[in-house]
């Protein structure tokens, strides 16, 4: 059976489509980071773009549809996230638009070798931001 779930919002721009997609939650999110809930899940979707060596930067709306979450749910979870030092909120400019994105804090991960490619991008990418 294909599952193919459509979101859609009031402006056409901001359809969410979700076919045959995931993000993974890793032991590490658990063990070593204390995760839970909503900050798991949330926390989970940005690494799963960290992981692919890109920046979030869909709505919280998009949150608020794949962890099931209320967007105040959301908002808690990405401010708790932020003050916890286990990910960045910064902006980035999508066809003109200003919108938020979210990045996760490569000091905040454990030491684990799975990282190693990735925290590397994520270096050159600060580098390529702040100059």
């Amino acid at each position: 059976m294909e599952l193919n779930l459509r979101y859609n919002t009031s402006a056409a721009s901001d359809e969410i489509y979700i076919a045959h997609s995931y993000y993974r939650v890793w032991g590490f999110m658990v063990t070593d980071l204390g995760l839970k809930g909503a900050e798991l899940m949330t926390y989970a979707l940005i690494y799963s773009y960290f992981r692919s060596g890109e920046s979030f930067t869909g709505s919280r709306r998009y949150v608020s549809v794949w962890t099931g979450c209320a967007l105040s749910t959301v908002d808690s979870a990405l401010t708790s996230l932020t003050e916890k030092g286990l990910i960045a909120k910064g902006v980035a400019y999508i066809h003109g638009r200003r919108v938020p994105k979210y990045s996760i804090v490569p000091e905040s991960l454990p030491p684990i070798d799975m990282h190693k490619g990735m925290l590397e991008n994520c270096r050159q990418e600060r580098k390529m931001t702040s100059v």
